[in-house]
């Protein structure tokens, strides 16, 4: 990511991390994009691109049944 002297592509990276869901990686990228002082309309862009990724998301579904309990002093 350091590497990368576009601001486009930095964030068609950071798009990328933030669908593999690479915090650190997303970190590095936002990073960059402010070295290169990215223009506000593209910043912009990629905040609703992110929400956009947001909002799809599929939510993690919770196992159903009866609640686990730890026994494991019991034992």
């Amino acid at each position: 990511v350091e590497k990368m002297q576009y601001y486009w592509d930095v964030g068609f990276y950071l798009g990328a991390q933030i669908l593999a869901n690479d915090l650190a990686q997303v970190a590095l990228a936002a990073e960059q994009l402010y070295k290169l002082d990215a223009p506000i309309w593209y910043l912009v862009s990629m905040m609703e691109t992110f929400l956009l990724y947001q909002h799809f998301r599929p939510t993690l579904e919770l196992p159903e049944g009866p609640p686990h309990r730890a026994h494991f002093w019991l034992h």
